[in-house]
């Protein structure tokens, strides 16, 4: 993970009021699950250059620290990401389906 999709992540989880209004969670729930993250995840310091997400090329970076951390799973909302379903080994899905995953032993898809 690189740390500026950390601070992105951030960035929408306390600035987005549609997001907050649905999931109703406080500052320092979010500063928690961000620490929570940052103590799991394997922080990608140098990134491929990848062009894959002509609409977003923003979405290129998840798409980097995938490759540069050799993930398994992409787990995302975001539909430029979802329509690949698969980039490069690193499955592609939506969180419900991941959860799904994870209830059936965490075996990949």
């Amino acid at each position: 993970c690189a740390e500026e999709i950390l601070q992105e992540t951030r960035r929408v989880l306390l600035q987005e009021q549609r997001i907050r209004k649905r999931y109703r969670y406080t500052n320092e729930q979010v500063n928690d699950f961000l620490d929570s993250v940052k103590a799991v995840a394997v922080m990608a310091q140098s990134l491929p250059e990848i062009h894959v997400i002509e609409r977003d090329p923003k979405d290129d970076k998840i798409l980097a620290c995938a490759v540069a951390t050799q993930a398994n799973y992409i787990i995302t909302r975001d539909k430029d990401l979802l329509d690949l379903n698969n980039y490069h080994g690193t499955i592609i899905i939506a969180p419900e389906d991941f959860i799904a995953v994870l209830r059936h032993g965490g075996n990949r898809l």
